[in-house]
């Protein structure tokens, strides 16, 4: 009888982005199994007079530290 536990796979990165309108707390409600999912808030960013929408993604991308992620956002 083999008493070892198998390895459970690392946790899915979910990373949640609030939209212009609407503030984290629009996530406040999904709940994911704490066991499977790893949850992160990426803060709205205002964007900087005249930047490009390229350079503005890459700063809302500093906030990702994982490959293979999850992204989920929303907009109004």
């Amino acid at each position: 009888m083999n008493s070892h536990k198998p390895m459970k796979a690392s946790k899915t990165k979910v990373y949640f982005v609030p939209g212009l309108a609407a503030g984290e707390e629009i996530f406040r409600n999904i709940k994911l199994p704490e066991d499977d999912f790893e949850v992160h808030i990426i803060p709205w960013l205002i964007p900087k007079k005249k930047e490009s929408l390229s350079f503005y993604a890459k700063r809302m991308t500093s906030f990702v530290k994982d490959e293979n992620t999850v992204l989920i956002g929303v907009s109004f």
